[in-house]
């Protein structure tokens, strides 16, 4: 069988009491018999109507009245997601983030910066402390928070030299800017005792890799785990994994299927999207979610933590810097745009994500029916300034120096890459990894 069983029981009973008690659930599994015994069977949550049944003050998804902690996601759209974790429930994911720690290699002793973002209710940093608070390494942890200034580089460095820190809990971006201010003024700063980087938020590329043990010296770079506000911890990095790998979190319950035809794949090394079922959330159920990852099995069926590699972002999302940019939000801000301002009918948007110089880009580009007139230049900036507004998120990343400016591409409809099986655009193409591996 595909799943162990306890596990396999555990999911079905969870999607019984979501039934039983979710308007959400309820609605969504109407057609299903009234005994569940085939989980495969049971639909995957649709992402826009999930997101649609949850706010601020109603909640449709949850199954009793809310109480314990309430979170955001990074609110990088513009839309940030809310998700609500009884106390239990928090207790048993920050025990499961706390075991993928030690797993990558956090250790007695350690001096812990914690660096994890809190700003407007962002889970980042409350989740980074939890997890440390509860890992089996008893370790010290200095609360730090992200860094803010502009110039944040040298006084983090002066930090971790000051408190003798031995390892960081941060985002690779982050991490990656200190490493080049380091290793330009090296000299100024001094010896740096840090042992240890643990990346989290976003993808870790071989260069960038490359350019934080350049810094650092016989430094150990892992993922600190792969996970999401929404989802919880799905997968841990232990000293087996190279870099995109993960195995699956205790609390997690992990697919991946055919993107066309939504068939499961069993078999390692066949790509596929991530469908995660959070073994440990009633109060708000996560059954069968996918996730916007791209992945496949590097392990054969049948260990207790499945080994799997992420292959990048699916057609759902768009992530630069750790900002997750939903795809159908860009394409409506710049629909919305077009048409209003130039009378322009878009016919089809694509964005695609490449790595220049250790820094996320993105193009867009963007066919219409009928073409800008003369030079494209400052529509161009025109149309980067207006989503820089209303997505204010990207223009932060941007500003920081996280990412390169936006780049826009005017091209033929035809121009555009579809997919060979069903001819359908392919919204988001993630090449970053594609780019890493040549340069390997």
């Amino acid at each position: 069988m595909f799943y162990e069983v306890d596990i396999l029981r555990t999911a079905l009973e969870l999607a019984s009491h979501a039934r039983a008690n979710s308007p959400y659930y309820r609605e969504l599994y109407r057609d299903l018999p009234p005994q569940l015994v085939d989980f495969s069977s049971i639909p995957p949550v649709d992402r826009a109507s999930y997101w649609k049944a949850v706010s601020p003050t109603q909640n449709r998804v949850a199954t009793a009245p809310l109480t314990g902690v309430f979170i955001a996601s990074g609110g990088t759209t513009g839309s940030p997601k809310y998700s609500v974790y009884a106390r239990d429930e928090w207790m048993e994911t920050r025990k499961a983030a706390g075991f993928g720690g030690a797993k990558a290699g956090l250790e007695q002793g350690d001096r812990v910066a914690n660096m994890g973002s809190a700003i407007d209710m962002y889970g980042s940093l409350i989740m980074s402390h939890a997890a440390l608070w509860w890992s089996p390494a008893d370790v010290l942890e200095f609360p730090m928070g992200e860094p803010a200034a502009p110039d944040f580089q040298a006084g983090s460095l002066r930090k971790l030299k000051l408190f003798g820190i031995t390892a960081v809990l941060t985002t690779t971006s982050t991490i990656c800017r200190i490493a080049e201010e380091y290793l330009a003024n090296a000299d100024q700063y001094g010896p740096i005792p840090l042992k240890k980087i643990l990346c989290s938020g976003e993808a870790l590329f071989p260069a960038q890799k490359a350019l934080l043990e350049n810094a650092f010296p016989g430094v150990r770079v892992v993922s600190a785990g792969h996970g999401s506000t929404d989802a919880g911890p799905m997968g841990f990095a232990d000293d087996t994994c190279d870099i995109g790998e993960h195995r699956r979190s205790p609390c997690a319950l992990i697919e991946i299927v055919d993107a066309e035809t939504g068939t499961l794949i069993t078999e390692p090394g066949r790509p596929g999207d991530m469908i995660v079922t959070n073994l440990v959330r009633r109060l708000m159920p996560v059954i069968r979610y996918p996730i916007g990852d791209r992945a496949q099995w590097v392990e054969e069926q049948g260990g207790e933590y499945r080994k799997y590699r992420l292959l990048g972002r699916t057609a759902i999302n768009a992530n630069l810097a750790g900002v997750s940019i939903r795809y159908e939000e860009l394409h409506d801000v710049i629909t919305t745009f077009l048409r209003r301002e130039y009378d322009l009918d878009v016919q089809g948007i694509q964005v695609v994500l490449t790595l220049k110089d250790r820094k996320d880009m993105m193009e867009v580009r963007i066919a219409t029916r009928g073409r800008p007139a003369g030079a494209h230049s400052s529509l161009d900036d025109e149309l980067r300034r207006f989503i820089g507004r209303v997505k204010d998120s990207i223009q932060l990343e941007i500003d920081a120096g996280y990412v390169h400016p936006l780049e826009i591409n005017w091209v033929d409809y035809n121009d555009l890459i579809f997919s060979q099986k069903t001819g359908k655009l392919i919204t988001v193409i993630d090449r970053r990894y594609e780019r890493e591996s040549e340069q390997r």
